[in-house]
């Protein structure tokens, strides 16, 4: 059986209905030259499908604007599979595979139904909860997996792939559970797990397996999070600080990947980044000093915290997107009140930097430009005034922030 797609203005392939994409698929069964379709009104045509251009195409009768289609097999010879893109190590990663069924149920729906919800806006999308984590998804344009608590967002994709293969480019994060446990599909909304969202590069330390607790059963909680088995009368354990259970096997393989929990990102292990050679200078600028003589906004007659980050242009090395090639360094300055607070916030932004966690090359976000020295994911006030849309002070929940980022990155 096949599906025939044609492509959107944002690049992206879209199916035909099922009665539209069966007409095409019999035409060029029989080697018709081309059909006459309705698309935009039911009572004549409106557009024309022409097989024997290369790639086929989709003319609009009334424009002449021309589209490419393709014919597209289902999961006969391939299934979908639903990734991720990861800026620190310039890879698209899969979604366990409940979480990448629940998007693939979503995608179709949004395509081939008639429900409201997936007609009613642009770009098509659906919002789930993973872990209970709140996030949206959008299917148009780049495709973006936005959480909603924090406003980051991520790239996403759909491919097809051959059943037991993974795609070119794409690293599975964590196990797939088995297709034919019974009740699988009644829990893909409580308890499908996100890949990990450490954003940090090698591990340096691997776990102790000391942190790897006998199972203790628990009325509360008997599913592992990952593969989500019962995990009564199976090989399972609790990891010691957090207390999570799951599959033995299965928090094995998510430490080889980032040795910290699933759940909760308590770190288990040294987490080591992939930032380039650098230097990290401290200041402390007095309050009403010409230098600053406003200091910052929002704590007067307070000293000032300087933070100079210096980074040389060089060659990368092999953990970095592209090894042997020239990256663009860069000067980055950051401020913090000099008070307990930001003290505390500095003295785990030096831990960080001898981690090589604060910086990586990639790709800037704000400017686009590749092979540059880049912010790894914890975020610093480079502005002494404006507040954060302006990434300065007063920022009431900067300091509560920034020690979370610093912890999933197990610096504490």
């Amino acid at each position: 059986m096949a599906v025939w797609e044609w492509l959107t203005d944002a690049m992206l392939w879209k199916p035909y209905n099922s009665v539209l994409s069966d007409s095409i698929e019999a035409s060029f069964q029989v080697q018709q030259p081309s059909l006459d379709v309705c698309i935009t009104s039911p009572s004549a045509p409106t557009h024309s499908i022409t097989f024997q251009s290369i790639p086929p195409c989709q003319i609009n009768r009334n424009t002449q604007q021309s589209r490419p289609v393709r014919r597209n097999v289902d999961a006969q010879s391939g299934i979908a599979e639903w990734q991720w893109w990861e800026d620190e190590s310039q890879r698209w990663h899969a979604y366990d595979v409940l979480i990448s069924s629940q998007i693939e149920i979503a995608w179709g729906q949004g395509h081939n139904s008639t429900n409201a919800y997936f007609q009613a806006s642009t770009p098509g999308g659906v919002s789930l909860r993973i872990h209970h984590r709140k996030y949206t998804i959008l299917f148009e344009a780049d495709g973006l997996q936005t959480n909603l608590s924090t406003g980051f967002s991520r790239k996403i994709r759909r491919r097809v792939v051959s059943p037991g293969t993974a795609a070119a480019g794409a690293t599975p994060v964590v196990p797939a559970a088995s297709p034919s446990a019974p009740h699988v599909s009644s829990l893909l909304q409580a308890h499908s797990v996100p890949a990990p969202s450490v954003a940090a590069g090698a591990v340096s330390e691997a776990y102790d397996p000391a942190d790897l607790h006998p199972y203790v059963e628990n009325s509360d909680c008997n599913e592992c999070p990952i593969c989500v088995m019962d995990l009564r009368g199976r090989n399972a354990a609790m990891l010691a600080k957090c207390r999570h259970l799951f599959c033995k096997d299965c928090i094995i393989r998510w430490f080889e990947t980032r040795p910290t929990c699933p759940i909760c990102n308590m770190a288990y292990g040294v987490i080591t980044g992939t930032q380039p050679d650098g230097t990290m200078s401290v200041r402390i600028i007095r309050a009403g000093s010409p230098e600053f003589a406003s200091g910052l906004e929002g704590f007067p007659g307070v000293d000032v915290i300087v933070i100079q980050y210096n980074f040389p242009s060089g060659i990368q090395g092999p953990e970095h997107p592209s090894p042997g090639c020239p990256y663009t360094g860069t000067r980055r300055v950051a401020y913090l009140p000099y008070t307990k607070e930001g003290e505390d916030v500095l003295n785990l932004l030096k831990i960080a930097w001898d981690r090589r966690l604060l910086f990586s090359v990639g790709t800037s976000i704000t400017t686009g430009r590749r092979d540059v020295v880049t912010w790894s994911g914890v975020h610093h006030k480079t502005s002494t005034w404006g507040g954060p849309t302006n990434f300065g002070y007063p920022d009431s929940t900067y300091f509560a922030r920034v020690k979370a980022e610093l912890s999933e990155k197990g610096v504490r």
